[in-house]
């Protein structure tokens, strides 16, 4: 159809299997482990490094202001160093072992004020490097426009999985936006428009809003960066919780906020997911809350200078997950209430 795509192109593309980021934690006198994606999916990254900023903070739940607080300037840390080096690690460096390395989150942490908002036109890409050899340079950037009330239709799907035997597969895939490329082949499905996902303009902002750097520009065989964050949590070396969601980039946001809210507050799968949702992506400058995040809040939240923007409640993330009960080993299926999802039993 006048494309560059050729068969050939379509034939050469191989599947790869890679290894799984892992992160411990202690946290309510458990040992947690979480597994999550790698490169080219951001999302494991930035997650962990978030987490890492976290883990000395007491967090309370979301009708308390410093609990968001900390969380939305994690966020905004960590996806400042997802736009300036994230990318397919077949292709260019991507300092993993750095932005996971707690000491690495150390001085981020100690970037943020507990009472007051801090501007992402301070907030840079820290440096990993003195952690592990890392090459990226800052994106330079303006804040982009992004209008996350335009983003409703998305087509990324996640389902996760439990087996008798306690096997586990959290599987995220996507077509990107809204009917993908448009484009619908003979055996009957569509193709993607991940292209998109790539640095077409360093500097300029893909359609989700995200800012991303040369080490995720186009080349032949390159993958793109996604912000798709399959995840499962091992509690105490035993399965816990199978995770993830579709959101572009409120996936990350999306997860991380499940996955505190299953470890630190012990809500079940269905409150874990059930629970306010908010969102900060470092550019634009925006801190884009559900309506269901309490007014005091938000107005607690503005005065602490942050930019707050509340959205339907329908829109932040779509989080499908099975949480095991710790004593029964019970499994609880939760889908999302904010867009259509259902817990099933296989045969």
């Amino acid at each position: 159809m006048g494309g560059l795509i050729t068969l050939e192109d379509l034939a050469g593309y191989r599947a790869k299997l890679r290894e799984p980021l892992r992160a411990k934690y202690k946290v309510n006198g458990a040992d947690w482990e979480v597994l999550t994606t790698v490169p080219p999916s951001s999302g494991g990254t930035a997650i962990i490094e978030a987490l890492n900023i976290l883990a000395p903070v007491e967090l309370k739940g979301w009708q308390d202001t410093s609990s968001v607080h900390w969380v939305a300037e994690a966020m905004r840390r960590a996806f400042a160093d997802r736009a300036a080096f994230l990318g397919d690690a077949d292709f260019s460096h991507v300092p993993v072992r750095g932005l996971t390395d707690p000491r690495y989150a150390a001085e981020r942490r100690a970037s943020i004020k507990p009472e007051r908002a801090s501007t992402s036109q301070e907030v840079r890409a820290g440096d990993p490097s003195r952690f592990e050899s890392a090459t990226a340079g800052e994106t330079g950037a303006e804040e982009p426009g992004y209008v996350l009330e335009e983003l409703r239709s998305g087509h990324t799907t996640h389902y996760s999985v439990v087996d008798a035997a306690g096997n586990a597969a959290a599987n995220t895939y996507t077509i990107n936006t809204g009917y993908g490329a448009g484009v619908t082949v003979a055996s009957g499905y569509l193709l993607n428009n991940t292209m998109d996902d790539f640095t077409t303009h360093p500097g300029q902002p893909n359609v989700f809003g995200l800012l991303q750097s040369e080490a995720n520009t186009i080349a032949p065989g390159r993958r793109a960066l996604s912000s798709m964050t399959p995840t499962i949590l091992l509690r105490d070396g035993k399965l816990s919780f199978v995770t993830g969601s579709p959101g572009g980039p409120t996936i990350i946001s999306a997860v991380m906020l499940t996955v505190i809210n299953w470890i630190h507050f012990g809500l079940d799968a269905q409150a874990a997911i059930n629970a306010p949702r908010f969102h900060h992506q470092w550019m634009p400058d925006v801190l884009t809350t559900e309506d269901t995040l309490p007014e005091a809040v938000r107005a607690e939240l503005e005065k602490r200078g942050h930019t707050v923007r509340s959205v339907a409640w329908r829109w932040l993330g779509q989080v499908e997950a099975i949480g095991i009960d710790p004593k029964t080993g019970e499994r609880l299926g939760a889908a999302d209430p904010r867009r259509p999802g259902a817990a099933a039993v296989g045969h």
